[in-house]
């Protein structure tokens, strides 16, 4: 007998041959939740009331039992439309209670996905173990049951095998990059993204991966697309593991033998006017930096950060407000200034050699400049100010005045 195919990752389908019937099809729901349930749960005979519960929570019909007896009828026709016969042969009741024929052959997704980690867990042989790895991370075609991902028996189940399955990639990946085999590394990471857009990992070992094909742009590309991602998402930023993949990053080329004449070349830019504009992890590089130069000139340098405040009206006009405020920040700084984009709605500024009420100065003439732009929509700016602290056992400047506050609307 030939036995049935039934896939559970990125949608439910059962083939009998060359016959398929998928939850994609404009069924029930009822008719696909039933059905769902009882493979899921293939081991045991669910009973009647558990069905009925799960199918009609808040009531929804007189006659639950008449009412699921529909159901099942409906669910065995379309189980006949595989090979006549084959709904009573797999849908059986007994005591009460209704089950899944267990005894008809068939080969499950989830069922292989497991045992290949299974084995993939006990085999001691890198290469083994890695395309066993790889055969897993294949058969996961997307999230366990995702057109029933709102009901509440899906959820654990859902989120077990994500996990499983990204702890495969991760583990895959890794082997991938001992071996340095990076396209594979990367084709495999971008397919986890597809599947997980926000798992730090993948984005971190595909940048690492890009990097080291020469693919230097698209991995630079890629993490500006990530910080973006988190902002818009999250509010948020990445956690280090992120920012020091792109701090090695930065550093890679420090391996090429140069020449003063060449370093020239290759570390000189175009003129640009205004301050300069740059990663979190370069601007806490220039943190660290000046922090040193302050044990030595004991020179004065002040952070500044802004918030935009807005409305409940105006808050979904942020993303809009912030590119304008980055303007306003552009046209208004120092070359020798810094500034970074520190969360959805702050940018923080590195003010060196100037005094706290000088940098209380640049704050009230940053945030006029931004009401008086006309663009606000009902937000306004607020700046906080704090000497930027030296590093420990450093002489502290005379001026590092108390942190000053400014707001305008």
């Amino acid at each position: 007998m030939i036995p049935l195919k039934i896939q559970f990752f990125g949608g439910f389908s059962i083939t009998c041959g060359g016959h398929t019937i998928a939850d994609t099809a404009n069924r029930s729901r009822k008719l696909w939740t039933l059905l769902e349930y009882l493979v899921t749960f293939r081991g045991r005979a669910v009973p009647q009331e558990e069905l009925i519960e799960l199918l009609w929570p808040d009531g929804g019909t007189d006659n639950p039992t008449g009412s699921l007896k529909t159901l099942v009828y409906r669910a065995r026709t379309l189980l006949d439309s595989l090979r006549p016969g084959l709904g009573r042969e797999l849908l059986t009741y007994g005591r009460g209670a209704y089950q899944w024929n267990d005894a008809v052959p068939a080969q499950l997704d989830i069922e292989f996905f497991e045992a290949d980690l299974r084995l993939a867990a006990e085999e001691e042989d890198d290469q083994r173990r890695l395309a066993l790895l790889l055969e897993a991370a294949g058969l996961y075609g997307g999230d366990f049951l995702p057109r029933m991902s709102g009901e509440s028996w899906v959820l654990p189940l859902s989120v077990y095998y994500h996990t499983q399955y990204l702890t495969a990639v991760r583990q895959a990946v890794g082997l991938l990059e001992g071996q340095e085999r990076w396209p594979e590394s990367i084709a495999l990471c971008q397919r986890a993204i597809v599947v997980d857009a926000y798992d730090e990992d993948m984005h971190a070992s595909l940048i690492r991966g890009l990097w080291k094909t020469g693919e230097r742009q698209q991995a630079q590309l890629h993490y500006n697309s990530v910080i973006s991602l988190f902002f818009a998402r999250f509010g948020i930023r990445p956690s280090g593991k992120l920012t020091r993949v792109y701090q090695e990053i930065l550093r890679a080329d420090g391996a090429v033998r140069l020449d003063l004449d060449n370093i020239q070349k290759h570390l000189y830019r175009d003129y640009t006017p205004g301050p300069l504009f740059c990663e979190y992890a370069v601007f806490q590089d220039f943190c660290d930096l000046y922090r040193r130069a302050m044990t030595r000139t004991g020179d004065p340098v002040q952070l500044c950060l802004l918030t935009l405040q807005p409305d409940a009206a105006a808050s979904q006009h942020i993303s809009r407000m912030m590119e304008r405020l980055h303007a306003v920040i552009s046209g208004r700084l120092r070359r020798s200034d810094v500034f970074t984009r520190c969360s959805v709605s702050q940018y923080l500024l590195l003010l060196p050699r100037v005094t706290p009420e000088e940098a209380a100065q640049t704050a009230q003439r940053l945030c006029r400049a931004f009401a008086e732009s006309g663009v606000g929509g009902g937000m306004t700016v607020e700046a906080s100010l704090q000497p930027l602290e030296p590093d420990a056992g450093a002489p502290v400047p005379d001026d590092c005045g108390l942190p000053v506050r400014a707001k305008l609307r």
